[in-house]
């Protein structure tokens, strides 16, 4: 049985949009464990089975003190855990726990779900902090809507460095609706379509138009195509 920790800055995080997530890996027999803030989603999670471990963390602060305590506080939750990999959200929880994780030579997984104000304003540090998330050294690097709600010459800045981790043989996995953005950025392209995978392509010799055929794939379409296969065979 392996151990999942999950580091993140909110118990709304987990559970509104990762709760899928740990329901899977408990049914498959790992050991999930959670830190975030307490928040009154926490006790659901314990419910579910999971460990929880309290560490706050001030979302929007700047202290360098708090800043630096709190990659203390995550290096000695993860020797206490001792987890076989680390899933972390949001900004703080990827740069503070991939740095704690990278010191502690313990496989991590971070997760870019958008970089809002980081990038929509002229903070130095904010764009600092942004661009030590992404060259972190991830082994795994997961990056969806990474863009959404920035100008362009900052969205090819974030494409820029997505690439730039790819060349150093991180695995990167893009989430997207843009076609042509994924025929230009990704090596691989997998579809869903009704909420289940419909294709995988090479991203390299794919069209927008065969990715967009694919997109539109329904259950329906499934079922006829099934349905003309065992009209086939009973021909």
């Amino acid at each position: 049985m392996s151990k999942v920790l999950f580091l993140v800055n909110h118990d709304v995080v987990i559970y509104n949009f990762r709760l899928e997530l740990v329901e899977r890996l408990i049914a498959d027999g790992h050991h999930v464990v959670i830190s975030s803030p307490y928040g009154e989603r926490i006790d659901d999670l314990k419910k579910l089975g999971c460990e929880y471990h309290e560490i706050e963390i001030s979302r929007h602060g700047m202290n360098p003190v708090k800043e630096i305590k709190l990659v203390s506080e995550y290096k000695t939750l993860i020797k206490k855990v001792k987890p076989d990999i680390v899933f972390t959200y949001t900004i703080k929880p990827n740069i503070y726990g991939g740095m704690a994780a990278k010191a502690l030579k313990v496989p991590y997984v971070a997760n870019i779900t958008g970089l809002g104000t980081a990038l929509e304003t002229d903070s130095v540090v904010q764009k600092v902090l942004v661009g030590r998330e992404i060259a972190s050294a991830p082994t795994v690097l997961m990056a969806a809507y990474p863009v959404r709600g920035l100008d362009i010459n900052s969205s090819y800045t974030i494409y820029n460095l997505l690439n730039e981790q790819k060349k150093k043989g991180v695995a990167v996995i893009f989430v997207g609706e843009d076609l042509d953005v994924l025929v230009e950025l990704c090596d691989r392209i997998l579809v869903l379509g009704s909420g289940k995978v419909t294709g995988i392509v090479d991203g390299r010799n794919t069209t927008k138009e065969e990715i967009g055929i694919l997109m539109t794939k329904s259950d329906y379409v499934e079922d006829l195509e099934q349905e003309g296969d065992n009209n086939e065979k009973a021909e």
